[in-house]
């Protein structure tokens, strides 16, 4: 799995530091926004860009809103 979040200019630092192994590995890919951050309006905005949708890496997509959480070791599995 490859995993591409799509961020805003302040906390781009932030991701390439948390994720430096995975990334390095070419399991998570970031896609930098320019926006400094996004309200309930302008994500939904969002989801109707042109911008947005060609920017998605692959054919099927699994989205995450901020309050979601990946476990790296779970009792089922989502394969």
């Amino acid at each position: 799995w490859k995993i591409q979040i799509f961020h805003g200019i302040e906390n781009e630092k932030i991701l390439k530091k948390s994720l430096s192994s995975l990334i390095e590995k070419n399991r998570v890919f970031l896609t930098k926004i320019l926006v400094r951050n996004l309200d309930v309006a302008e994500y939904n905005r969002l989801l109707l860009q042109d911008y947005f949708w060609s920017n998605v890496i692959g054919d099927n997509i699994l989205m995450f809103e901020v309050d979601s959480a990946l476990c790296d070791n779970p009792d089922k599995n989502i394969d």
